[in-house]
Parts: C-alpha cells; sequence; structure tokens
C-alpha cells in the first residue's frame, strides 16, 4: 500500500536469528527518535533475508552485513530504525518519487545517522584508533581558539610539526599501518555515492561503522583540518572524502547553489542516473528546487532538459543563464543541446563566479551592458531531432578566424594602452582569481582574495631582483597558476575577425560566433546545428578579452559592431 506524501515507514527491532523488525507507518514530523541507515546498496543480488511483521523480505548482503555489524549498536540505542530498501516500495515509483521529496527531512530530523562502510580490515582498529586521537587534538584546538586561529597558532608555534610524530611513523610500525589503514578507508564506495553526500553531511551527528568499530565523522573532519598543516596527511585522502567533508562544513555555515552541487555529482556514482539531479535537491537551500518534483517515470534527458527549463524560467535575473556554463561535452555522435547531461563530464570550469556560498552570487561579468530588462525568451524547442533554447534576442559580435597558441604583435583593440603581453596574461587567467582563502606558507596563513576582475594579474615579483620570493609572493605565484590552469582548462586560446584574442570551449571551430545572449552575462559561443538551418548549437561560454564589460552592446548603441 502506497504511503501518503507526509508519512514514511520506520522499523522496530525485534529479536531473532536474522535481522527481525516490526515495521510501521509514522507522520514524519511527529518522530523524531529513529536512526537513518546510509550504506552502499552494492550487487543488486538479494542473496540474505530480513523478516519483517512476520514475512520474508529479500535483502542485499551488503545490507545484511550492515545490520549484522550495527546491530547491537542500535539495540543500545533502544532507536527506532530507517532503512531506504526496506522502507520505501522501491517497485513503486509513485512512492519512490513522493519519499525522495522527503528524504532531506528524514535524515535531518533523525536522532543519528549511522554511515557503514563495509567490513573491516586486520588495521581497520589502528585506522579508528589514530582518528580519535587526531580528531580530539584538532577539535581541542579549534574550540579554544576558534578554529582557523587555534591551527594558525600551532603551526606558528611549530607545536603540530613536532606532534607529528605521532601520526607518522616508520615502515610496519603500528603509525605507518594506521596511516595506510586510513587511506583505505578513504578509498572506500561510501565517499563517492551521490546519496552518501546528502545523507552524511546532514546537521544530523553521523557515526562511521566499519564492522563493529564506529567513530564519529567528526573525527575524519579532525583529520582533515590536521592535513591543511600538515602536508604528509594529505596523502591519506582521496578527493571524493575531501569534496565531502568540504560540503558537510558548508551546509552547516552556509547555502549551496544547486549548479554547484550538481556539477559537483557528475563524479559521483549512482545506479539510477536521475539521481545525480534528485539526490542534489536535498543539499542546496537553493528556493528553485521547490519547482522540481522527482520524477522516475521521466527518461534522464527529460529530467536534464525540465531541470534547465525551470532553472531559466525561476532563477533570479542575471542567473538564468548560468546553466550553460555547465555544459557536457560535445561528441561527434551527439549534436550539442541547451541543457546539460549531468551523466557527463563537464566541457570546462563556468566563467561566472561559481559560488559555494552563494545561490545568486555576484556577477562576474557583464557582456551583454547590464541590460537584463530586454530578456525575451524562454522556451525550449521541442523537437527531436534538434531541442535546444529558442531566444528572441541575440547578437552575433564576432567570428572565429583561428586558433593558435601565443598572442600576436598587436594590442587589444578597445584598450590601445594595454600592450599585447598584457592582454594575453588576462586572457589566459579570464581576467579573474577564482576565489578568497588562505595559503600557508612555512608555517603563515597568508590571505589572499581571488574573487575579482582586473586584478588577476600582479607581476610586481617577477622583475624583482630579489632572490628569495617572500611568503605571499610564493602564495600570489600559486593562486596566479591556479588561475589559469581553471581559466584554460578544456579551453583554447583564438583570435576573432575583429582582432579579439579569447578563450573558447575546445570544441570551438573556426567560423563559429561569439555571441550575446540576454539574460546571461558572459559571451557565448554559437554554431549551425547540423541539422536544422534554423536552429543554432551553444557550445558554450567564451572570454573575449575587451568584450567582457559591455563594450560590445555600447557599440550597438554607437551603430559599431553587433550585428
Amino acid at each position: 500500500m502506497s504511503l501518503p506524501g507526509h508519512k514514511f515507514r520506520l522499523l522496530q527491532l525485534l529479536d531473532g536469528r536474522d535481522p527481525t523488525f516490526q515495521m510501521s507507518d509514522y507522520a514524519i514530523r511527529d518522530v523524531s527518535k529513529y536512526i537513518a541507515l546510509s550504506y552502499v546498496w552494492g550487487s543488486s543480488e538479494f542473496s540474505e533475508k530480513a523478516i519483517i511483521n512476520g514475512c520474508r523480505l529479500p535483502i542485499t548482503h551488503g545490507l545484511y552485513n550492515a545490520l549484522s555489524n550495527i546491530w547491537s549498536h542500535i539495540g543500545k540505542t533502544e532507536c527506532l530504525l530507517w532503512i531506504d530498501a526496506v522502507c520505501i516500495n522501491q517497485m513503486n515509483r509513485s512512492e519512490r518519487n513522493a519519499q525522495v521529496h522527503l528524504m532531506k527531512a528524514i535524515f535531518e530530523q533523525s536522532a543519528a545517522v549511522y554511515g557503514w562502510l563495509g567490513l573491516l580490515t586486520q588495521d581497520t582498529k589502528l585506522a579508528f584508533g589514530k582518528l580519535e586521537e587526531v580528531g580530539k587534538l584538532i577539535w581541542c584546538v579549534t574550540i579554544i581558539a576558534r578554529q582557523k586561529d587555534g591551527l594558525d597558532a600551532i603551526a606558528r608555534k611549530g607545536r603540530l610539526q613536532t606532534s607529528s610524530l605521532r601520526f607518522q611513523g616508520e615502515l610496519g610500525s603500528k603509525t605507518a599501518r594506521a596511516g595506510a589503514a586510513i587511506a583505505e578507508l578513504c578509498a572506500r564506495e561510501w565517499w563517492l555515492r551521490v546519496w552518501i553526500v546528502q545523507e552524511g553531511t546532514c546537521l544530523t551527528e553521523t557515526v562511521l561503522f566499519c564492522g563493529e568499530n564506529a567513530t564519529s565523522i567528526r573525527n575524519f573532519m579532525g583529520y582533515e583540518r590536521a592535513s591543511r598543516v600538515l602536508p604528509s596527511l594529505r596523502s591519506s585522502w582521496d578527493t571524493a572524502p575531501l569534496s565531502h567533508m568540504e560540503m558537510r562544513e558548508r551546509r552547516q555555515t552556509s547555502s549551496l547553489s544547486l549548479l554547484f552541487v550538481l556539477d559537483e555529482f557528475r563524479f559521483r556514482e549512482a545506479t539510477d542516473p536521475r539521481d545525480r539531479v534528485y539526490a542534489a535537491l536535498g543539499i542546496t537551500t537553493d528556493p528553485i528546487v521547490s519547482h522540481i518534483k522527482p520524477d522516475y517515470n521521466s527518461p534522464v534527458e527529460e529530467v536534464c532538459r525540465d531541470l534547465a527549463k525551470v532553472w531559466m524560467r525561476k532563477a533570479e535575473p542575471g542567473h538564468r543563464l548560468d546553466i550553460l556554463g555547465c555544459l557536457d561535452d560535445v561528441t561527434s555522435t551527439t549534436p550539442k543541446v541547451w541543457f546539460p547531461d549531468w551523466r557527463k563530464p563537464l566541457n570546462a570550469v563556468p566563467l561566472y563566479k561559481h559560488s559555494k556560498e552563494s545561490i545568486t552570487a555576484d556577477r562576474l561579468y557583464r557582456a551583454e551592458g547590464g541590460a537584463l530588462e530586454e530578456v525575451l525568451f524562454i522556451e525550449i524547442a521541442q523537437r527531436s531531432k534538434a531541442p535546444g533554447l529558442m531566444a528572441s534576442r541575440k547578437y552575433f559580435v564576432s567570428q572565429i578566424t583561428s586558433t593558435i597558441s601565443r598572442p600576436r604583435n598587436t594590442g587589444d583593440p578597445h584598450a590601445p594602452l594595454q600592450d599585447a603581453r598584457s592582454a594575453f596574461l588576462h586572457t589566459v587567467t579570464a581576467d579573474a582569481k577564482s576565489r578568497i582563502g588562505t595559503y600557508i606558507v612555512d608555517g603563515y596563513h597568508v590571505q589572499f582574495d581571488t574573487r575579482r576582475r582586473n586584478h588577476a594579474i600582479d607581476w610586481h615579483f617577477e622583475d624583482s631582483e630579489d632572490t628569495i620570493s617572500s611568503p605571499s609572493d610564493v602564495a600570489m605565484t600559486g593562486s596566479l597558476f591556479g588561475d589559469m590552469k581553471r581559466a584554460t582548462h578544456r579551453r583554447r586560446f583564438v583570435w576573432t575577425n575583429n582582432g579579439f584574442m579569447g578563450l573558447v570551449p575546445k570544441d570551438t571551430k573556426v567560423g563559429d560566433r561569439v555571441c550575446i545572449l540576454f539574460g546571461g552575462s558572459v559571451l557565448y559561443i554559437l554554431s549551425t546545428h547540423p541539422d536544422s538551418d534554423w536552429l543554432d548549437v551553444c557550445i558554450g561560454q567564451c572570454y573575449i578579452h575587451g568584450l567582457m564589460d559591455g563594450e560590445a552592446f555600447e557599440a550597438f548603441g554607437q551603430g559599431g559592431m553587433l550585428r
């Protein structure tokens, strides 16, 4: 029987040889003393069984292992238990749609989340013991010295470097084995799944289990904080746990934009590709998610298209075309459409201010001249051969004439005081720094601001006669190369027919057009669709130096370059 939209099922533990439960329905607002289980489904083979309300229910071997090992811990809490594979009728898509909509509330209202990493190995106990040790030390420092200042103080006085001898050891020693075991825990599949991010990053206390060993996720976070000061610990971390920890911290301190979370989920694993979209809805606080309803009856392409339609109709003015910065790779067999396929790799890092902290970040570029009131679209074409965006206002400002690897001996035609070298350096960073943060150099925290325009290049130290760079110069150099890597990743350097240099998506061809689309703050590369003369293919965002702040729009008003 399907559940009403405001209800969910919970399990009460009973004595029995196999996992045995009494299952009942509850209104989600009326109960909070329950544990939500977070685990990897693993194999789809139902080789084990549980007893539910006196009936046998086939379950996977992975779930059986999880229940067998955490059974005693659950019994001590006298809490009810929520398990998605058992408490949701997975064969009923209507119920599945409704319960997915409640998933965020289910985990956030639970008394605790139990994360099952898998069975233990020989050195799992050593790993959990070391995590407890490091976690307690770092969290004591954090509480006493107010987070970053505490780590900074320890780093400056050299205390953490000295204590690092307790975290490292000779080959074969217990400390070395513990470090290797922590690395193995961080490589487990639990960290990679899209639903795990929502489940393991909520504000509820999260306890991680490996076999019968348990530790708070806070100890993993403490170990990650220590690794910020001790680079030797960084090698223990895989990319997925780092992203997981950052996401958890961001959810506790700030908001997360929907597009940022969706881009993060491209690299996560999902049994059903639609989960890459629906799992993101419970993480972001973006108000636009209220217009997106999970529907597992819809094909994946339709889910992606409908999300784009909602975004371009409901997002804040000035951000409605931000989603075009999330387009995936172009392939020779699949013509480009105007909405991202979240199953595929990102084409290039978005040029707009892709902020984790802000749902509607400040606009970094204003290529359209700020004429947001002129937005006259939006309609998604429904033609099977050429799906895309029908924009009623678009202006072509230039055309790609060549792709080269170094600048010509000429300056920017709209900035005659800049020489070619300066214009080139601004172009290869897209004239924007990427973030605000702190570099740690020789134990010192060096603050830098990377969310500004026209300050991307500062070469004062390049011509300096000093043989020793200051910590700030070292940080600036690192920031510069990071900005270059971010801007040029999967992009090409080009010249346009009217003499501008720029960065364009790697799939851009000679003859493609540089275009202003009202509703977007950057410029776009458009190409003619192979199956339709009247529909354009959006290749992606581009940076054309000298045209990113409304110059082309102003030229149009003066009878200039636009057509």
